[in-house]
């Protein structure tokens, strides 16, 4: 593929990731992780170029939504993911390749049932809600940052809906705490792996450009459909990172 190619199909892969995300805080990692992977690149350069570009890209976000981010929800979240990303992140060098191709299929297909599942549930939340579950979903949401550079927004903006927490604060919060796991995820991955400045560059581009239509869009968006969308997304996508 030419520069000139690549260029363009990170472009847009950084607008499609940023449009997901910011819409309903599921899709960066889950669309630029796998996408760069079934574009040929290696998962040692996929996972760090996609933590960075997000990073960046998140940063900018969490300032311009900074008001819809619950900052009491969003530090507990911080500290246990951060903690959780940095322990796990330390064991995925040992984690061969191929296997972290099969956890991030695995993460793909529980994403899929998840999405079916509250699509089925009308994602309607529980009636009695535990807050204290918040702590426990963002250990887990950092061990999936750290072990395969994926999964932390699924975990979170889950947890939270199921909580009741509103659409537009759980997106916003979910974006802006993820930074730290993310940093704490790409740290150890800097010496073990490598990044790609031309698709770091390009996919942050599109992720920034996406985030006006975004935030336009994340009161509006018929979340049964898209989690069906998303669903048929996420299966496809774990069969062809699994053959």
């Amino acid at each position: 593929m030419s520069s000139a190619t690549t260029l363009c199909v990170s472009l847009a892969l950084g607008f499609a990731a940023g449009l997901m995300d910011y819409s309903l805080a599921l899709g960066y990692d889950l669309v630029v992780v796998p996408t760069l992977v079934l574009m040929g690149v290696g998962i040692g350069v996929a996972i760090p170029t996609a933590l960075l570009a997000q990073i960046a890209a998140s940063v900018v976000y969490s300032v311009v939504m900074r008001r819809s981010v619950a900052s009491r929800r969003g530090i507990a979240i911080v500290v246990c993911a951060s903690l959780s990303a940095a322990l796990f992140s330390a064991w995925s060098s040992r984690v061969p390749p191929e296997a972290i191709r099969w956890f991030l299929s695995a993460l793909l297909l529980l994403t899929a049932a998840t999405c079916i599942y509250s699509a089925w549930r009308g994602c309607d939340p529980l009636k009695h809600a535990d807050r204290r579950l918040v702590a426990p979903m963002a250990l887990a949401a950092g061990a999936a940052k750290g072990l395969v550079g994926c999964g932390f927004s699924a975990v979170m903006m889950f947890g939270q809906l199921i909580l009741g927490v509103r659409l537009g604060s759980a997106v916003a919060t979910t974006i802006a705490s993820k930074i730290g796991p993310a940093l704490m995820a790409l740290i150890p991955r800097v010496s073990t792996g490598s990044i790609d400045p031309l698709l770091v560059s390009s996919i942050l581009c599109g992720s920034l450009l996406a985030i006006p239509f975004a935030t336009k869009l994340v009161d509006r968006v018929p979340r049964r459909a898209a989690y069906v969308s998303i669903a048929v997304y996420s299966s496809v996508v774990a069969t062809l990172i699994a053959l």
